[in-house]
């Protein structure tokens, strides 16, 4: 399907981006990948899901090796979900964005953010003392450094997180979200900060 679309001059892919490679590390990705039965998606998901997923990735740009989307089976169809470092790496190519950093905000951390006349919000102060890290986390940001430099901050408190979780296969119960919430709540900050560069992105960066 990619080679006729090429053929027919109908898509156009990043200069820094592989296809070949992302196909091939793809491939090898969802010989893992299972459904709720623990059989393989490759097994029991139509040709026709495995194949637009596939395309799909290759039209955001994203390989699996460095860990820029997943797949997941639902019933019979196999999807294609970018992860926030795949948020990252498409807001980066398409919409100019030149950093992406994220922190978590603990229950005793003085945090003080700022409304510019331009509707921006950036960060005045966040004092993170270490004896800090072992409490509670109320919530995260994300600091954008958009095309012209500037700083663009998106904050998200603990209960708006956690109700983006429940939203997830996992409903916010995984490893990563019980063991690990520090890194969950830094990746779901970064998914919200960087989802209106991408969504609002236009194709330049792949036109000649």
């Amino acid at each position: 399907r990619y080679n006729q679309t090429v053929k027919a001059n109908a898509i156009d892919i990043p200069e820094d981006y592989s296809v070949a490679n992302a196909l091939k590390s793809a491939w090898f990705t969802l010989q893992t990948v299972t459904d709720t039965n623990k059989k393989l998606a490759i097994d029991t998901c139509t040709r026709e899901s495995v194949a637009n997923a596939l395309y799909e990735m290759v039209v955001d740009g994203l390989n699996p090796m460095k860990k820029q989307c997943y797949f997941i089976a639902y019933g019979t169809k196999l999807t294609m979900m970018p992860s926030y470092q795949g948020n990252i790496a498409m807001a980066k190519r398409y919409s100019g964005v030149q950093s992406v950093r994220a922190r978590e905000i603990y229950k005793a951390d003085k945090f003080v953010t700022e409304i510019l006349n331009d509707g921006r919000e950036v960060l005045v102060k966040h004092e993170q003392p270490f004896e800090n890290t072992t409490g509670d986390i109320i919530g995260g940001y994300c600091i954008i450094i958009d095309s012209e430099g500037l700083e663009v901050l998106t904050k998200m408190s603990m209960a708006k997180i956690k109700k983006s979780w429940m939203m997830g296969k996992a409903n916010g119960k995984s490893k990563l979200h019980t063991d690990f919430n520090d890194e969950a709540v830094k990746r779901t900050v970064i998914n919200r900060a960087c989802k209106p560069y991408i969504n609002s992105s236009n194709d330049e960066a792949i036109i000649d």
